[in-house]
């Protein structure tokens, strides 16, 4: 059988996530309830995707088709403050205070080599992550090979 592309989740999948959480405990201890009400947030839109018929990235008309509005308004919700603050500490705290970690995360073996063969044999690489991943590619140092991707909110 010949595969024209794959995809891969990044997180996870091509480097061993404890590596990343062991990072993530001073921010676990410090920022839990934000972390809880992202969580929180994500399963209630899980669940209007179910009840909507299952289409992945569907977000609630209310918000526009964007996912992190929708998101910020259920942590703001959680958190009782306002959704532009949810949204401001979230990008803040969590999306862009997260990336600098990747620099000391290692991929599992052989992650790059393949992604090399893959690459060298025309089979087109597309990604999918529950967070923004282009500064965490930069920073696994895995950047260049991907020609799709997903994430919420795009």
């Amino acid at each position: 059988m010949k595969f024209s592309a794959v995809t891969f989740d990044l997180d996870g999948t091509l480097y061993p996530e404890y590596r990343l959480n062991l990072r993530l405990l001073p921010f676990i201890l410090k920022d839990n309830r934000l972390l809880r009400a992202m969580g929180a947030a994500r399963i209630q839109l899980r669940e209007s995707d179910r009840v909507s018929g299952g289409n992945p990235g569907r977000v609630p008309e209310s918000n526009n088709g964007d996912f992190y509005e929708a998101q910020a308004r259920l942590m703001g919700e959680i958190l009782n403050m306002p959704m532009e603050e949810a949204r401001e500490k979230t990008e803040r705290l969590i999306y862009r205070g997260w990336e600098p970690l990747f620099k000391k995360v290692k991929l599992f073996p052989h992650v790059r080599e393949t992604l090399e063969v893959f690459r060298d044999k025309g089979i087109k690489l597309g990604l999918l992550s529950d967070f923004p991943p282009e500064i965490k590619l930069e920073n696994l140092k895995i950047g260049g090979f991907w020609q799709a991707g997903f994430s919420p909110g795009n």
